[in-house]
């Protein structure tokens, strides 16, 4: 191993690993493994019940094969924007407006939602994605899987892939 990098960050650890897989692979290396796996324990549930927020979780597990290798999908122009202006708790509009508006997505085909699965969450960010995106498709997977916590991010891309043909897609 050339390196390794352990991130504990919750929803945004799978998404912070596939930024840092991109930014390994356009430095020279030539094969990255993102693994990522978390397990929904009571404290994490509790902590949700206790803060009021209905959330439905799920566990996940996903091992993503990145190469610099010519391959049937590729995927290009990783951008990272963490809005550090709100916590996962208080989620707003404004929020994802900030961070939708610094990202080129006018010719988007699809949208992925972060969809954490609480209406609250779900109604700001598609309106959000209606203001800057507009008419596209929005897709959403933790409705179906639950939230993954940690393994969200990369295990809700895998099915993106899967499902959907598109040429550019946008993530929350």
């Amino acid at each position: 191993i050339d390196f390794m990098s352990i991130n504990a960050n919750t929803c945004a650890s799978s998404m912070y690993s596939l930024y840092e897989a991109k930014q390994l692979l356009g430095s020279g290396y030539t094969d990255v493994i993102v693994f990522a796996i978390d397990a929904v324990d009571d404290t994490q549930e509790l902590l949700f019940k206790q803060l009021g927020v209905e959330l439905v979780c799920g566990d996940g597990v996903v091992a993503m094969h990145l190469t610099s290798e010519p391959t049937a999908i590729e995927i290009d122009d990783v951008v990272w924007k963490w809005n550090k202006d709100s916590s996962p708790m208080s989620v707003s509009k404004e929020g994802y407006l900030k961070v939708l508006n610094e990202l080129d997505v006018c010719d988007a085909d699809v949208a992925k939602s972060h969809g954490s699965g609480t209406a609250r969450n779900t109604e700001v960010e598609l309106a959000a994605i209606g203001e800057v995106v507009g008419d596209v498709r929005v897709v959403e997977y933790k409705s179906q899987i639950g939230h993954t916590q940690g393994v969200s991010a990369a295990l809700e891309l895998c099915k993106l892939l899967e499902d959907i043909e598109w040429n550019k897609a946008v993530c929350l």
